[in-house]
């Protein structure tokens, strides 16, 4: 995540926080930094690991997975 803030976010309470996962742009509250910062970490991680789960997931499975585990 990339955070924005400037003497006029800084003079509005509030910045901007930009994902690096889908570029998004979201502007929150300095009050509730914190809070929001937290929540919007969460929100990436669990979209970065339901992203690579689908393309990770299937080399870890069936007989690829039994045959790996033998060796």
């Amino acid at each position: 995540m990339r955070i924005e803030l400037g003497p006029r976010d800084m003079e509005k309470g509030e910045f901007v926080a930009v994902r690096r996962d889908t570029l998004a742009k979201t502007t929150l509250k300095i009050d509730t930094a914190v809070e929001s910062v937290t929540k919007l970490l969460d929100d990436i991680h669990d979209s970065m690991y339901r992203k690579y789960d689908v393309i990770l997931a299937p080399s870890f499975t069936g007989a690829a997975f039994n045959k790996a585990g033998t060796n």
